[in-house]
């Protein structure tokens, strides 16, 4: 389970990079609005790539993915706002949304698997 969670955290990082970047470059998006989405993928990268079997506490990993979670939240329903919403890119928006879902979800289930050195059973509870 370590092994998925790291390879899928790297993975959504990258994209999450690219997508951001593509985002930068096409709609020529205010820099520091992008600021916060770079910083916390990065933040997830290195997070998933200090998970190893050896290091296995997905505490940071989970904070990244919550962060990114609950930022991709308020982006989505900011943009469906009826007022004062754009209504730019909520597809992609959604799908990034659900990504982001899923590795908070799977790094809780890793959290719940981890063993400490003593052999106690570890919960995030």
């Amino acid at each position: 389970m370590i092994t998925v969670v790291r390879w899928y955290s790297l993975i959504a990082a990258i994209a999450l990079i690219a997508g951001e970047t593509l985002v930068l470059v096409k709609t020529g998006k205010y820099l520091p609005l992008s600021i916060d989405d770079y910083l916390v993928a990065a933040w997830i990268a290195a997070c998933a790539w200090r998970l190893t079997p050896d290091r296995p506490d997905p505490s940071w990993l989970l904070a990244g993915w919550a962060f990114a979670t609950g930022n991709l939240y308020a982006i989505l329903f900011s943009r469906m706002d009826p007022t004062f919403g754009s209504g730019q890119r909520i597809g992609l928006v959604t799908i990034a949304l659900l990504a982001a879902a899923v590795g908070l979800l799977a790094t809780a289930a890793l959290g719940r698997q981890v063993t400490p050195p003593d052999n106690t059973t570890r919960s995030l509870s």
